[in-house]
């Protein structure tokens, strides 16, 4: 459950989070993206993984601003990975996220996180195996989860980590992990810039 700090409209939060939370798109194809759709994208690895982020240059001020996310197998052996891409807050526990976006404001100032998620562990469906050259994508609008309206240049880093070996279910008064077989891993992309017009 998630909701806005300092509001009750616990009904947006939750269609928020159905959207930060929703599911990596399967591997395949990349849907194409408008010719006036200008991006820059930025990568970093870690072992046999690589994060790699991408968003557009310009925004108009108001505009959903979407920032790509895809993880890629870039060894030559399967991976088990978490693609859950739950973004939170960086003061929440690493267990209940796997994405932390730092942004600086044009202002110098770091955008402040501006939801409370109450998240669980990742289940089951959000482990996959990933054959060599496979990748997981995600999504997350960063005007939505940091209130972002000013006008000027904005720096964006996005953390990745993922601390779960698998699923972990409750039996009886014990957390079990079940399936120990997902990388743990903690990759920071390069920064990215992009302007609010």
């Amino acid at each position: 459950m998630a909701r806005r700090r300092g509001s009750a409209a616990w009904l947006v939060a939750l269609v928020a989070v159905a959207l930060v939370a929703s599911a990596c798109k399967k591997e395949g194809a990349p849907a194409p993206e408008p010719e006036e759709a200008v991006e820059v994208s930025v990568a970093a690895s870690a072992k046999d993984l690589e994060l790699s982020i991408s968003l557009k240059k310009k925004y108009p001020a108001g505009a959903p601003i979407p920032l790509r996310m895809r993880l890629r197998n870039i060894g030559s052996e399967p991976l088990v990975v978490n693609r859950r891409f739950l973004v939170n807050d960086p003061k929440e526990p690493p267990e209940f996220r796997e994405v932390t976006l730092r942004i600086r404001m044009p202002n110098g100032q770091m955008a402040e996180f501006a939801w409370d998620i109450r998240a669980g562990f990742p289940d089951a469906k959000d482990f996959r195996k990933l054959k060599p050259g496979r990748s997981v994508k995600s999504k997350a609008d960063l005007a939505e989860l940091f209130g972002l309206d000013a006008k000027g240049k904005y720096r964006v880093k996005a953390i990745y980590r993922n601390v779960h070996r698998g699923p972990t279910v409750q039996k009886g008064a014990n957390l079990v992990t079940k399936n120990r077989k997902a990388a743990k891993v903690k990759i920071a992309s390069p920064a990215i810039e992009f302007r609010i017009v």
